[in-house]
């Protein structure tokens, strides 16, 4: 063990560096008359811990430093930090006993990956992934309140809401096919086969010789044909040769 003290010619004793007496004069030991040992790193002296060589501290669990006066987090804390020894305090973002967990204020319809970051699940978009993605493909629709599916606007249809919609929905029939109206958006129209007419396409274009009938019906049931008007009635053209109503020719 190193000298701690040395003696003048006169028997005066003085501690060598890193050591000095005890405080209490009455603990003083005159075999051992320098056992308290001094720490000091830069004016400072052991918080958390003991001081047992010069300017050595033995720390106390859950600090560290040359003073101890640093702290040590609790053993698994991912994204904190302490203050006191083994606390996990975390840091922004972050929540959990450990501070393993990402903290997103607003994560609709996905997953929080890491601080206020939403991984959106399939079909979802945006900050907060509560923006749905229509249909693959839609063209003249939104998704609604689901995820790729596809909501027609007014005057769609079909899967994709790329086939315009006539007459509210009841469209052209057999004889006609719905095209946009090329200034209004809001009204489509029919554009009937050669034969036919009316809003639907559900007329027939009767010969141009054909007896007018008197009681309301068709004039013909198929394109360029004829319905007698009564039966019985011979037409000199023999424009009723095909069917009469109520009777033959």
């Amino acid at each position: 063990m190193p000298f701690r003290y040395i003696c003048n010619s006169v028997g005066e004793v003085f501690c060598q560096t890193g050591w000095e007496e005890p405080s209490d004069p009455s603990q003083i030991d005159p075999l051992n008359p320098c056992p308290v040992p001094i720490c000091d790193v830069h004016g400072e002296t052991c918080n958390y811990g003991v001081c047992e060589a010069p300017d050595y501290c033995a720390c106390e669990i859950g600090w560290e430093g040359a003073i101890c006066d640093v702290c040590i987090p609790l053993p698994g804390c991912q994204n904190g930090n302490c203050t006191e020894a083994m606390e996990c305090n975390c840091r922004d973002g972050w929540t959990g006993g450990f501070c393993e967990i990402p903290f997103c204020s607003d994560c609709q319809n996905g997953e929080c990956a890491g601080p206020e970051e939403c991984v959106c699940f399939s079909g979802w978009e945006g900050d907060a992934c509560n923006h749905c993605l229509a249909l693959p493909g839609c063209k003249n629709g939104r998704c609604g309140d689901h995820p790729n599916t596809c909501e027609c606007e007014d005057g769609w249809g079909g899967h994709l809401c790329d086939e315009p919609i006539c007459n509210d929905g009841l469209g052209c029939g057999d004889n006609g096919h719905c095209f946009k109206h090329p200034n209004d958006d809001s009204e489509n129209f029919c554009v009937c086969e050669t034969g036919w007419k009316g809003v639907s396409c559900e007329l027939c274009v009767p010969y141009w010789e054909c007896p007018q009938p008197d009681n309301g019906l068709p004039a013909c049931i198929n394109p360029n044909d004829c319905i007698c008007p009564t039966a019985g009635l011979s037409d000199p053209k023999g424009l009723c040769g095909h069917s009469e109503l109520g009777g033959e020719n």
